[in-house]
């Protein structure tokens, strides 16, 4: 049984960022990290496994990660100059921890996710990709209508048109993600969606009011 591999899918995501940026192309990327959900706890995964375990067998180089592992070198092209082993960084996250099982998880995603950011910013493009982070649900009440059952935190990152510290105090739900970002896009999707979109919204006083006072979304 496989489990987790935040080293890998970072790697593998930067590489992405790098490339499609490189291009000076447009691009979307789903970053869908299993940590902290099944396939063994985190803890297993980070004793048990290395980062060069995948799916796909075992990779014959540990990935070399911004921001994780390595970090960029300006004199040879913003080539990746690793720092220490995977083995070393996965210490780290336990130093970091205090042995706190619980803080694995977090710790780990927490890196990924700024060694992401740091992807951005390096190839010169954070300000104006649009970068939206969706927490799951907490695991005491996911299955539940309270509060960790239908609330989640979600952050969006997006300087060119979203001020520092704005909020959005409107109801939203995971089916307005793809219609939004397909209106910041500036596409019409061909069919018909389940969720609306709220760019416009954060904008618009008036709309935002009136999505707060009218919009409804129904749990079951």
């Amino acid at each position: 049984l496989f489990s987790h591999n935040m080293d890998c899918v970072t790697d593998d995501a930067i590489q992405f960022i790098d490339e499609a940026a490189g291009n000076d192309e447009p691009f979307f990327l789903y970053f869908n990290p299993t940590v902290p959900h099944g396939a063994n706890g985190v803890d297993f995964a980070l004793t048990e496994y290395t980062c060069r375990d995948t799916p796909d067998g075992v990779r014959q180089e540990e990935p070399c990660i911004p921001g994780m592992t390595g970090e960029r070198d300006v004199f040879s092209n913003g080539e990746c100059v690793q720092t220490m082993s995977c083995q070393e960084y996965r210490d780290t996250i336990y130093e970091r921890s205090s042995n706190v099982e619980d803080d694995l998880g977090p710790i780990w995603l927490d890196d990924a996710i700024g060694a992401l950011l740091q992807a951005l910013e390096d190839n010169g493009v954070l300000d104006s990709t649009i970068f939206l982070f969706q927490e799951d649900h907490g695991q005491e009440s996911k299955g539940t209508l309270y509060e960790g059952g239908v609330r989640i935190p979600q952050f969006i990152h997006y300087p060119d048109m979203i001020s520092a510290g704005s909020t959005f105090d409107g109801p939203v739900s995971t089916i307005d993600v793809g219609v939004t970002m397909l209106n910041f896009a500036g596409i019409v999707p061909s069919y018909t969606t389940d969720g609306r979109s709220w760019k416009s919204a954060l904008v618009d006083a008036a709309l935002a009011l009136d999505w707060g006072l009218n919009r409804c979304i129904f749990f079951e």
